[in-house]
């Protein structure tokens, strides 16, 4: 049989049902991977300090031993992949949060016109907007921009 080196995971702080796929996929992964011509195959998991972020496959088709310096510049490598994807995610959920609170701010100045408009509560006026966003499918911030571009 052919000889493979195949780096491993760990996978300890997976649930069992996550074990399991990663198994059944690693199997099947390993029998297509055979046919390939491929004799080396090297995982390294890209971990940050929330846990495991992706992993980096090194494959080549001749057999290579990695010395332990190639190992510790991979691994280097991975750390510094984590924090790049890291930032990225940081920054992913930073535009998220910007966007709900400009959101936010609209519909904010919006109750405030229909408030002032037709002598609504505060519920009320968020109320109306909402009704309005359902009656219509459309998101309340549409609502809320038409209420401003309408009385505002």
């Amino acid at each position: 049989m052919r000889e493979l080196l195949v780096g491993w995971l760990n996978i300890k702080k997976l649930s069992p049902s996550k074990k399991k796929l990663i198994l059944i996929h690693g199997l099947s992964f390993l029998k297509n991977y055979l046919k390939t011509g491929m004799r080396l195959f090297l995982s390294v998991p890209i971990i940050d300090k929330q846990g495991l972020v992706g992993v980096i496959n090194l494959q080549n088709k001749k057999p290579k031993i990695f010395s332990k310096k190639e190992k510790q510049i991979i691994e280097i490598f991975a750390s510094v992949i984590a924090s790049g994807l890291r930032k990225v995610i940081l920054q992913q959920r930073l535009g998220f949060l910007e966007e709900k609170l400009e959101e936010r701010k609209i519909v904010e100045k919006a109750k405030g016109i229909l408030m002032k408009k037709e002598n609504l509560t505060e519920e009320e006026a968020y109320q109306k907007m909402q009704k309005e966003a359902m009656k219509k499918r459309k998101r309340l911030k549409e609502i809320a921009e038409a209420v401003i571009l309408l009385w505002g």
